[in-house]
């Protein structure tokens, strides 16, 4: 059996629990156990005790990128597990839109001595079925072209950290992204690419897509062309949602912290 359990999310689906921006899921597939993000605070532990699980005990933390909204969580994790992100996962950025520092807020000698820290921009294998995406190929020319981040320069930081999960069922894959700053269509291209298969069983996440514009319209059409389920998260507009659901109605769903998804390995 494979669980994901959204721990936080920037909607809520348990009124037991709450939410705030962010994401953060606990991933179960085999006798695997994976955090993906930790969220911006201490949020997804309180959540994640009232579900009953204890993301402390995960096989290893895998961070989508480094923005501080996916990686806050870790200076409220004991330390010692083991981790694993793009070498470029502590760069230094900015928010263009607040001018504020939005990166991890440790820094990496923090980090290694806190954390087993392997970086890997190469696909790595997770056991369980599930592969990290490492670097992600950014082949399709409507996505990856907005970016939220500056360097120290004031130039745009195009987030070659962004990465993410797939796992392999009998029944296709599940591709799993933070943000998808690749690009979400250039993900699911990606996954297919390293496993060879081309059946999409679901995608879930967050997508990047702030507006209903051109490029959420060119990502609608792929996912009726390509996934089965769609399961939208995080930094997906409300409008965007929307669309999905007019558009797609019996293929999306709206992520929120307390959703739990399950599906035969």
């Amino acid at each position: 059996m494979i669980r994901i359990t959204v721990l936080n999310d920037n909607r809520l689906c348990d009124p037991l629990l709450a939410c705030e921006h962010g994401l953060s899921l606990y991933i179960e597939s085999g006798d695997r156990r994976i955090l993906f993000d930790t969220g911006n605070t201490d949020l997804f532990l309180r959540n994640a005790g009232k579900l009953g699980i204890r993301p402390e005990e995960a096989d290893v933390i895998v961070l989508s990128h480094g923005d501080y909204d996916h990686t806050g969580g870790l200076r409220y994790l004991p330390g010692g597990q083991k981790l694993l992100a793009h070498p470029a996962c502590t760069s230094f950025r900015i928010s263009r839109a607040r001018g504020t520092f939005a990166g991890m807020p440790i820094e990496e000698a923090e980090l290694k001595r806190k954390y087993r820290t392997g970086f890997s921009a190469a696909p790595a294998d997770l056991g369980g079925n599930i592969t990290f995406l490492g670097e992600i190929e950014r082949k399709l020319d409507f996505e990856g072209k907005s970016f939220p981040m500056i360097d120290r320069e004031g130039r745009t930081y195009p987030c070659p950290d962004d990465s993410g999960l797939m796992i392999e069922t009998s029944e296709g894959l599940i591709v799993i992204s933070g943000c998808a700053h690749s690009g979400i269509c250039n993900t699911v291209e990606y996954a297919k690419k390293l496993s060879g298969r081309t059946k999409v069983r679901a995608v879930l996440g967050g997508f990047h897509l702030l507006s209903m514009d051109e490029t959420a319209q060119k990502t609608l059409d792929y996912m009726r062309e390509n996934v089965e389920r769609v399961y939208l998260a995080h930094c997906t507009a409300d409008e965007v949602c929307e669309a999905f659901r007019t558009q797609l109605p019996d293929k999306t769903e709206v992520l929120g912290a307390g959703r739990v998804l399950e599906w035969e390995e």
